[in-house]
């Protein structure tokens, strides 16, 4: 099993504890021509009536592109991101980056909106001394 397919499981197991519809995209990360997410989370509250659904809270729905390297750092080509982008559009969802360190003296997960990646001569990335402005696992989906 590959880092990054862990860290897609761990990531939709965590976000379904917390209430989250999760969905692995298979075929992501270039194996399709199709723009596609790691990840894709939705949350919402809905009531059943009369067979529809009536919409009472607002729902949230995040597209995920993951990265798992040991040092907490991440590479994405311009590709990449504007096809996290794109998908992330046509849903009307809010497009993170969520980078997973395996960092013995860090325990958790970083996440960044498209805006706030480093741009790079090939695309983008995410730099340890970005780590201090990351948002956490709680302050995106909590």
């Amino acid at each position: 099993m590959t880092k990054g397919y862990s860290a897609e499981l761990e990531l939709e197991t965590l976000l379904q504890k917390w209430g989250y519809a999760t969905l692995r995209a298979p075929g992501s990360g270039g194996r399709t021509e199709d723009p596609r997410p790691d990840v894709v989370a939705i949350s919402g509250e809905y009531k059943k009536t009369g067979g529809m659904n009536e919409k009472l809270n607002g729902h949230r729905i995040y597209a995920i592109e993951l990265k798992a390297n040991n040092d907490g750092t991440a590479y994405l080509d311009a590709h990449e991101v504007e096809e996290l982008e794109e998908w992330a559009d046509k849903a009307g969802a809010k497009a993170f980056v969520g980078v997973k360190p395996d960092l013995r003296t860090f325990d958790g997960w970083l996440f960044y909106e498209t805006h706030e990646l480093n741009e790079t001569n090939k695309g983008y990335s995410v730099t340890t001394k970005m780590h201090e402005n990351a948002k956490s696992i709680e302050d995106v989906f909590a």
